[in-house]
């Protein structure tokens, strides 16, 4: 069993976060959702939204149920309203 600090903070970051009862969350850099999949489900959020620059990755990400699009950091500027996702 893992006693670092390391291992401590993400237990209460983790005990935070199920207490703030999120329903949106925006993943940067999502990938495929693996991610954000473990999140939804630890966390009960009902709307799960991935950016990344991987099409092939999002299309994974899609049939996970999160609502994607591709997007470059350096190029794009967020596809959300001001306060959407608070």
């Amino acid at each position: 069993m893992e006693n670092t600090l390391s291992h401590q903070i993400k237990k209460i970051l983790a005990t935070y976060l199920y207490q703030q009862k999120i329903e949106r969350m925006l993943d940067m850099g999502c990938g495929d959702g693996t991610l954000s999949v473990m999140f939804r489900n630890y966390l009960n959020i009902k709307e799960i939204y991935g950016i990344d620059v991987d099409r092939k990755a999002l299309k994974k990400a899609r049939k996970l149920g999160i609502k994607t699009f591709i997007f470059d950091l350096n190029n794009t500027k967020l596809p959300f309203n001001n306060n959407f996702l608070i």
